[in-house]
């Protein structure tokens, strides 16, 4: 059964924060607390508790209380993907953003974001920095182009929701696959495809916190076949041969032999021609095996080679 609080649907706000939580109990008011000290309001909260078997409801219930622009919505659990679209259908901001339960926003992010943004109404999807568990610095630079900023910045390896602000709009066709993991890559490229305008900023971070239940440190065989097969459909949009697609098609080796390593399977990335030049050296020596052997006798050898030196 889907519990909500209607009265609070018809907010209108310039931002739409949408924080999925899932027995987030003991994370939750961190996550709550960053974004209640921003210097600015112009701003709806929602909250979807995702079918919590713990706490997670009374606590958001009790944080929030005083609050009118939290918006707390309870459902059925139905992952990550599912919690995030329940809120993207009922948001009504020009832009949106995501914050998951165990992570935090830096003080003063809103602010600095939605200056930028005022600034430049043209962007449609501004990006900012991570630091915590994870750290990315970004510059303050505009893309002419999706695949450049896909390419130039390696957004392959930073695709995730939670660091970006995005126009509404970008989501009237777009939604996060459900019941798949890695749905971050699986999104981006989609999103980018809307957008006409997209920019990075030096401004505002974005906390990331360790989650040992998280998918990035639990993540199996079946997982990896997830993150793979999201690759290739994001590297057949993005290859266009230029030295940057050159490393973008490494990385998506990268994501091959993992996925074999663990499971055995045949590969699924094709071979592609690639300059040797602006490649690091462990990538160079793995595009001289996939040259001379084929990827799938490089994919046997990686595995062989697993045997005896495990990854740490």
């Amino acid at each position: 059964m889907v519990v909500a609080f209607y009265f609070f649907e018809t907010m209108t706000s310039k931002l739409c924060i949408i924080i999925p939580a899932f027995n987030a109990e003991k994370n939750i008011e961190d996550c709550i607390m960053s974004i209640m000290a921003q210097d600015f309001d112009d701003m709806t909260v929602i909250v979807v508790d995702d079918g919590s078997t713990d706490g997670t409801y009374r606590a958001i219930e009790k944080l929030t209380a005083n609050d009118n622009r939290f918006l707390l919505l309870r459902k059925e659990n139905g992952g990550l993907s599912d919690a995030r679209n329940y809120g993207i259908e009922r948001a009504d901001a020009d832009y949106l953003m995501f914050v998951d339960a165990d992570d935090e926003l830096q003080e003063g992010t809103l602010k600095s974001l939605l200056q930028t943004l005022d600034k430049h109404p043209e962007y449609d999807i501004l990006e900012f920095g991570v630091c915590g568990y994870k750290s990315l610095t970004l510059e303050d630079r505009e893309y002419d182009s999706p695949l450049e900023y896909w390419l130039q910045t390696e957004a392959y390896l930073h695709s995730y929701a939670w660091n970006k602000v995005y126009r509404r709009r970008l989501f009237e066709k777009v939604r996060y696959p459900k019941g798949v993991v890695f749905e971050d890559i699986a999104t981006l490229p989609s999103l980018l495809k809307e957008a006409k305008k997209i920019a990075s900023t030096s401004t505002g971070k974005y906390i990331y916190k360790p989650n040992p239940y998280g998918i990035t440190h639990k993540a199996g065989g079946e997982e990896w076949r997830m993150l793979l097969k999201h690759n290739i459909k994001a590297l057949e949009w993005a290859y266009d041969g230029s030295d940057e697609a050159m490393r973008n098609y490494m990385h998506v080796v990268d994501c091959q032999l993992m996925a074999s390593e663990l499971t055995g399977d045949k590969p699924k990335l094709k071979k592609h021609h690639v300059r040797l030049s602006p490649l690091s050296t462990i990538h160079k020596l793995k595009a001289l095996s996939i040259l001379l052997f084929g990827m799938d006798l490089t994919c046997q050898a990686n595995r062989l080679f697993r045997k005896f030196v495990p990854r740490r």
